[in-house]
């Protein structure tokens, strides 16, 4: 029988109710990164395709058992005890993959510990792959996804590079950058493939499973989707870099999301046909909808503390950084103002654009020009006021990781190595520098980096990177989640020594910037 006992149904539904607000917290907490990087943009479709993977199990779902649950409960307890320490840190560190992966984990084993109790193992074994297919909206681990990325890119580049010269168009590769004669080009991240890569694994782990198809024609079809998502971004590339090289990049800019809808939607209908003749070929395997469904009692007693616990994590995370935030002293403001034989010389330069669109800094400045001695100069400030939105957070918290020593190689410089952490001051403050020495086309080019949150001695030390798990535990210790940051990063080349370029920093400096507590 499929219907359940009415003393049985109203603690039951307050437990539902209760994992339902575990799930709908994690998707909080995920959703900032899906909406912030281009490349999980499709996370906000999992959800969804779960569901809809549940729905189709559900209808040949089998007899319920219930042997014994130890093991069961033990899951379940482990998950809501975990999930306690595993929320506080994620709110200090709301882009650490770690903590993504752990709260994702917590809610799916949550969720089939409560299978497995109410239901039995034949209805894990049923349901599993469907709740799991929630994991494929989580971030992957940063080292890979930033290996994946760089090698992507530069692989898309130097295959784009070889069809140019066959094409007739003279280019070369400079690191992700192609240079053709009419200027540079340089391969972004959606570009390099990365973005329908992790988009064409999702659909084809959830085709496999919407077709049941067995294991090897599941592999088949994700090895047809990556392969079909990298050629599609080399056109896509190819083409984009045609555009430009014949009308400028005023008219990239125009072609760039047409192109690559339309390069999505072919590499989307390719993976389709592909499934379809996969699933052809297969030996169709029935299922039989069971007949006994039966759900074991379940007190007030239990489903009103599983309800308590989800509410006192949440309060107690809220309570624990709220009364930080309220300590938090008083912020500083760059002002940047550029002299008017600078401001007069001066381009923006072409990164702008793009770190307005992924930062959402709150006030910005970047600037290139060539000093009266010959020298090259491009400078930016960025500037963010304490966040209180989730998705504010995880934007200041991504400027930390774009780091000199990180994005310059991937414009063609190589990097040398770091000289260090030196104070520079800025009227009455001591702003921390870390300095890196570049090379490029043969010349020595100087860098230097600031990045400094505004709450009593931070100001005179580098803001807590978060890259290290000791620097994100302490930041979740110390209640720091949204305490503003301010930003800086300078590049000079034109100088052999870096006496030379320090003291032409200085000099600059007080020209340039002014720093203000408000």
């Amino acid at each position: 029988m499929d219907t359940l006992k009415p003393d049985l149904n109203r603690p039951l539904l307050l437990l539902i109710g209760g994992l339902i607000a575990v799930w709908a917290i994690v998707i909080h907490q995920l959703s900032a990164q899906w909406t912030v990087s281009p490349q999980y943009h499709y996370g906000w479709g999992v959800p969804v395709l779960m569901l809809y993977l549940f729905a189709q199990r559900w209808k040949t779902r089998p007899n319920t058992e219930h042997a014994d649950l130890k093991n069961a409960i033990y899951l379940a307890a482990v998950a809501c005890l975990a999930f306690w320490p595993t929320r506080i840190l994620h709110e200090a560190n709301p882009i650490w993959r770690l903590t993504s992966w752990a709260m994702t984990l917590e809610v799916v084993g949550l969720t089939l510990a409560f299978i497995w109790i109410f239901a039995g193992k034949p209805w894990v074994r049923h349901f599993g792959f469907a709740i799991s297919f929630f994991v494929l909206a989580v971030p992957w681990p940063s080292s890979i996804e930033n290996g994946v990325i760089q090698g992507l890119t530069r692989a898309n580049a130097g295959v784009v590079i070889v069809f140019l010269n066959l094409w007739g168009t003279p280019s070369i590769q400079r690191g992700n950058v192609i240079e053709l004669p009419t200027g540079l080009v340089g391969v972004e991240e959606g570009c390099s493939g990365i973005n329908s890569l992790q988009t064409a694994i999702m659909v084809t782990v959830f085709l496999g499973e919407l077709l049941t198809l067995g294991w090897k024609r599941r592999l088949a079809l994700i090895g047809i989707g990556l392969g079909a998502a990298f050629a599609g971004n080399t056109i896509r590339t190819f083409t984009l870099v045609q555009i430009c090289g014949l009308s400028g990049t005023d008219a990239l800019h125009r072609w760039h999301d047409t192109v690559g809808v339309g390069v999505l939607a072919i590499t989307f209908v390719a993976v389709l046909l592909s499934a379809r003749v996969l699933k052809k070929r297969e030996v169709s395997r029935g299922e039989v909808k069971g007949e006994h469904f039966a759900i074991p009692p379940i007190s007030w007693r239990w489903a009103s503390t599983f309800v308590l616990w989800v509410g006192l994590v949440e309060i107690s995370c809220e309570i624990w950084f709220r009364s930080h935030e309220n300590h938090a002293l008083s912020q500083l403001s760059w002002t940047v103002h550029l002299p008017p034989g600078i401001a007069e010389k001066s381009t923006e330069p072409e990164v702008m654009r793009r770190a307005q669109e992924q930062l959402r800094y709150d006030r910005g400045n970047g600037v290139r020009w060539t000093d009266v001695d010959g020298s090259n100069w491009q400078t930016y400030f960025f500037e963010w006021q304490p966040a209180r939105g989730l998705e504010s957070r995880v934007r200041a918290q991504l400027a930390k990781s774009h780091r000199p020593d990180i994005c310059l190689p991937s414009v063609g410089m190589t990097f040398k190595s770091s000289l260090g952490v030196h104070f520079r001051k800025i009227g009455s403050e001591r702003v921390p520098f870390q300095e890196f020495l570049f090379q490029y086309q043969g010349q020595p080019v100087f860098v230097y980096f600031s990045a400094t949150e505004g709450v009593g001695a931070e100001r005179e030390r580098l803001a807590n990177a978060r890259e290290r798990v000791t620097e994100r535990v302490r930041a979740a210790l110390e209640g720091s989640r949204n305490f503003g940051l301010r930003w800086a990063e300078i590049v000079i080349w034109g100088y052999q020594t870096k006496a030379e370029a320090d003291a032409a920093l200085d000099i600059k400096l007080a020209e340039l910037v002014h720093v203000a507590a408000k």
